[in-house]
């Protein structure tokens, strides 16, 4: 190796860790610091969940009703439950989940890829991509709801067992453990919200399995039945095992839940219906307008206006986003011919991954609501990040500048976009760097307890997340308020919140300006009576009873 060739590998390399450090450094404060006033309700679930399971002393509290299907089992709130013995109910506790989120995330998406991509500067970089969550809207629900963490993560952990299995030279002496692993990986995560995991997990990681079977050869049985049932898997223990009965466990496990009553579930999203032909292509139109911004590039909203060192971080992740979009195209379009095994697994599981999702999401009524539900594709935008990864290791390293160049101009726009993404004053002195803004939540906390308000009730976005900023000492529940009325929010709260004997004295009603309208006033005045106060908050108007106004 020439000096030169030796000095690009090492700057190659030195870009990359950096990116790579950066990007996770970048995430964790977010985590556990700069994301606070952006901390919203539904994160405070986490918080709340683990209220109840550890007054409880149970998994599945009693009286908890989840949100679509999604028992949250497991989820963040297991991490938060055991630290309330000793630390308040606070936005620090869920840093503790965030951070355990980008671990996790992080050792599943690299325990896969190092099996076979060699190149250290590649898999750094693939590595710090993974961390910023590509746009801010999957590291949102990745790394901070932690909702959308299971999934991707339970499929790369799953996928490395499975290529570990396939790749072991003495597969009977390893099947065995890998098998009890993979089927306690697919029964815990399935068990959540099987009819979720059955598209997000399950079908990816036996279209992974199935590949590499393909690949390896020895599917070539006599007769059409036998060779059929070959192909499936229906003759390998392996998949019966460790995908099939463990998906079939978790699955009777929540039906017998269910159906008995000790766990319940309001439905919303995942109250589907056929979509008629205007829906059809507005949620088609929602899913075009969507997969750049999820991939992170925001090029058609962006206003040049803002500079033009920011312009040129767009314009790389713009041309980003359409290499990623390009690679997915040109692996699926070329599946037939590809030669690599783990390519073609990866590629078969995006597929498995992907179409599933998009015929819901587009010939389907609810899902496709606004950008933020392009969500429901973070399982296959991140196998494709994994696929791109592999496919840029298997170009040809001649020796020049344009690949190493390249790699370190990657380098620098995720490590750019980290920062400027998850750590807001980066770029001011070192004396302004921890400070972070306020919110609602976290104004709206601050004057009840000043006030010395102690239980009370919000509309969803002031309830759940000002109770987490107080760090438990106020109580806020979700209520509706429709025509006067109030009444328990439906999903994911606490029935013990609403009942009379819960708390007993004064109580409030916080409202922003909007929801502190004369005709709601009127009708509230006719339903609750008149508050005994009223609290102007910075926008909410908190109306102070001498009552618990849910009785």
């Amino acid at each position: 190796m020439s000096n030169a060739s030796g000095f690009l590998r090492s700057f190659e390399l030195g870009t990359a860790a950096c990116a790579f450090a950066i990007a996770v450094v970048a995430q964790v404060l977010y985590a556990i610091h700069f994301y606070k006033p952006h901390f919203q309700s539904d994160d405070a679930v986490l918080n709340l969940l683990a209220e109840s399971m550890w007054k409880q002393g149970t998994l599945l509290p009693e009286g908890w009703i989840s949100n679509n299907g999604d028992l949250m089992v497991p989820s963040g709130a297991l991490l938060i439950a055991p630290f309330l013995s000793w630390l308040p109910n606070g936005f620090s506790l869920h840093a503790i989940a965030g951070v355990f989120a980008i671990v996790v995330m992080l050792a599943a998406f690299l325990w896969l890829l190092r099996h076979k991509v060699r190149d250290a500067s590649i898999l750094l970089v693939a590595g710090a991509f993974c961390a910023s969550g590509l746009s801010w809207y999957c590291a949102h629900v990745l790394y901070q709801q932690t909702t959308y963490l299971w999934w991707p993560a339970g499929f790369f952990a799953g996928a490395a067992l499975i290529w570990k299995r396939r790749q072991s030279k003495a597969p009977a002496a390893g099947s065995r453990w890998i098998g009890t692993m993979l089927f306690l990986l697919v029964a815990i995560v399935c068990f959540a919200n099987p009819a979720r995991t059955s598209i997000m997990l399950v079908l990816p990681l036996y279209a992974f399995d199935r590949a590499l079977a393909a690949s390896s050869g020895g599917m070539n049985g006599h007769g059409a039945l036998r060779r059929w049932l070959e192909r499936s898997g229906a003759r390998d223990r392996f998949v019966v095992t460790a995908l099939g009965a463990a998906f079939l466990v978790a699955a009777a496990a929540y039906a017998g839940l269910m159906s008995a009553g000790i766990v319940s579930t309001d439905y919303s999203a995942s109250n589907l219906h056929w979509a008629d032909g205007t829906a059809i292509w507005k949620n088609l139109s929602l899913f075009l307008d969507g997969w750049f911004p999820l991939l992170g590039s925001n090029l058609a909203r962006f206003n040049w206006r803002e500079g033009v060192w920011d312009g040129s971080l767009e314009i790389a992740r713009f041309l980003f986003a359409v290499w990623l979009t390009w690679v997915g195209v040109s692996e699926c379009s070329g599946v037939h011919r590809q030669k690599d095994p783990l390519r073609r697994a990866l590629t078969l599981a995006f597929l498995a991954a992907f179409l599933p999702t998009f015929f819901l999401y587009v010939f389907f009524e609810p899902l496709a609501v606004d950008l933020s539900t392009m969500r429901y594709f973070t399982v296959p935008l991140f196998i494709l990040l994994a696929l791109a990864t592999v496919h840029a290791a298997a170009l040809p390293r001649r020796n020049g500048l344009v690949f190493p160049l390249v790699l370190a101009a990657l380098s620098v726009v995720v490590a750019l976009t980290s920062a400027q993404r998850f750590v807001f004053y980066a770029h001011q002195p070192w004396t302004e760097f921890w400070r972070v803004g306020s919110s609602n939540p976290m104004r709206l906390a601050a004057t009840l307890e000043r006030e010395g308000l102690k239980w009370g009730y919000a509309t969803w976005w002031n309830a759940g997340a000002t109770t987490v900023m107080s760090d438990g000492a106020v109580r806020v529940s979700p209520i509706t308020l429709t025509n006067g009325e109030l009444r328990p929010y439906p999903a994911m709260v606490q029935r013990a919140w609403y009942a009379s004997e819960s708390w007993h004295g004064e109580t409030f009603l916080a409202l922003d300006f909007a929801e502190a309208s004369p005709q709601n006033l009127q009708l509230l005045n006719a339903t609750l009576g008149p508050p005994k106060r009223i609290i102007e908050a910075s926008a909410q108007r908190v109306l102070v009873y001498d009552h618990n106004i849910m009785d």
